[in-house]
């Protein structure tokens, strides 16, 4: 299977898995759904493992770079052409229930905080892989 593949199958098996019970307390309470949507998506790619789909992948995957930096990576897999993809996941929770979520433009901000866990500095740490 191709990256294409992999990720449309795991769309397709998020939707198919993910109980909407699951997806109505997350927004209830305010959870922040990283790490389910991580343990789903080890599932996926388990089962893509085991079938000879994929070559490996891996959660919390840590690259070395120059000047000595490195680069840690939510999930990383390869696919079975040798193309290795990374995918980072966000909590991304903008609800308000306790009183301390977050808005989006906490998440796409471009401040320091906002790039320690916002989109912002996911896009730079990728980009930095890509021209490494």
């Amino acid at each position: 299977m191709n990256k294409d593949q992999i990720l449309t199958g795991l769309y397709n098996y998020l939707i198919a898995n993910l109980p909407p019970e699951a997806i109505n307390l997350i927004l209830l309470n305010d959870i922040r759904v990283e790490n389910f949507f991580a343990i789903h998506t080890g599932v996926y790619l388990e089962s893509l493992l085991a079938g000879g789909h994929i070559n490996q992948y891996s959660f919390q995957h840590t690259i070395l770079l120059q000047n000595p930096q490195r680069a840690h990576i939510d999930i990383a897999f390869t696919d079975t052409n040798n193309i290795q993809t990374y995918l980072e996941l966000k909590h991304f929770s903008i609800t308000q229930n306790r009183g301390q979520g977050r808005r989006l433009s906490f998440y796409t901000s471009n401040s320091r905080e906002g790039k320690k866990v916002g989109i912002v500095g996911d896009c730079e740490k990728l980009d930095t892989l890509r021209n490494n």
